[in-house]
C-alpha cells in the first residue's frame, strides 16, 4: 500500500508492507517541524527490538551497531549499551551500568568488549575508584589486577624520609643485637615479613623508605668497619716496625 503525496517541489511516499514501511521524506511524530531531519519525535519513545542498525544496512563495513539491554539478574539491576561496527553482536564495545544498592558508591559502570571476562573489563565506581579488571578495588583509588608500565611514577610521601639516619642522634643497633633479631624473625627490622607481604601486599612509598634506610645504615655500619680495619693496619704496622726493631738488635748481639 502506497500512502503520499506529489507536488512541484516535493515528493513524499510511504510504503506500508506487512513486515516493513518504507518512507521518503522527513517524518514527524507528534510535531510538523522536523528540523531538516528524517526523523523527529516530540515527547517520549519506546522500542521494544534492538539494535538500531545506523549506515548501510546491506554493507555491514559502513554500518554501526547500537543496542540497549536491561537484565534484572541476582537481584541487581544492570543495562547494558551496546556498539559497534557492524550488525555481529561480537563485533561490539558495551557500557554497562549495575544498580547494587541506594548507596551511590556501591554502584558501578563498566566498559569493555562485548562478551567479555569480568577480569577484562574496567570498573569505575560511584566513589570514584576505578578497577582494572577487577570490580573489588578495596578502597583505593585505583585497583589494577594484572601487570602495569609506565615511562614514571611519582610517589608523593608525607612521612619523614630516612635521612635522619645520619644525624648524631641517631643510634645504630649493635651487629650482636640485629643477629639476634634475624635469626627469631628470619627478616630485617623494620621491614615486613613474608607473611605479612602475602597478606598485605607491599607499599612502595614506604618501602623505598624503608629500603633506604637499611642502605643508609648499611653504609654507616661499613663506614665503622673501615675505620676499625684502619686501626687494626696500623696496630699490625707499629707491631711490625717493634719486631724488626727486635730482630735488628739480636742479629747485632751475634
Amino acid at each position: 500500500m502506497l500512502v503520499g503525496y506529489q507536488s512541484d517541489n516535493t515528493t513524499s511516499v510511504t510504503a506500508l508492507g506487512r513486515d516493513n514501511a518504507y518512507i521518503s521524506g522527513n517524518l514527524g511524530l507528534g510535531t510538523l517541524n522536523t528540523g531538516g531531519y528524517k526523523l523527529a519525535v516530540s515527547g517520549k519513545a519506546c522500542f521494544s527490538q534492538f539494535p538500531f542498525v545506523v549506515g548501510d544496512q546491506t554493507n555491514d563495513e559502513y554500518s554501526v551497531r547500537f543496542s540497549i539491554f536491561y537484565d534484572n539478574s541476582m537481584n541487581n539491576t544492570i543495562k547494558y549499551i551496546n556498539f559497534g561496527k557492524d550488525n555481529s553482536l561480537y563485533n561490539c564495545g558495551e557500557i554497562g551500568f549495575t544498580h547494587v544498592s541506594d548507596n551511590a558508591s556501591s554502584n558501578f559502570v563498566t566498559l569493555g568488549m562485548y562478551g567479555q571476562l569480568e577480569n577484562q573489563r574496567l570498573y569505575l565506581f560511584g566513589d570514584g575508584n576505578l578497577g582494572v579488571g577487577t570490580k573489588s578495588p578495596k578502597g583505593y583509588k585505583l585497583a589494577v589486577a594484572g601487570p602495569m608500565i609506565a615511562e614514571s611514577v611519582k610517589v608523593q610521601l608525607q612521612s619523614t624520609w630516612p635521612d635522619y639516619v645520619f644525624s648524631p642522634e641517631h643510634k645504630l643497633p649493635a651487629l650482636q643485637e640485629l643477629e639476634h633479631y634475624i635469626q627469631e624473625n628470619q627478616h630485617l627490622p623494620g621491614m615486613p615479613s613474608a607473611s605479612e607481604v602475602k597478606n598485605d601486599g607491599i607499599d612502595l612509598g614506604r618501602m623505598n623508605a624503608a629500603l633506604l634506610k637499611k642502605v643508609e645504615e648499611l653504609t654507616l655500619y661499613i663506614i665503622e668497619q673501615n675505620k676499625e680495619l684502619k686501626e687494626e693496619k696500623q696496630k699490625n704496622h707499629e707491631q711490625q716496625k717493634r719486631l724488626q726493631k727486635l730482630e735488628d738488635r739480636l742479629n747485632d748481639a751475634k
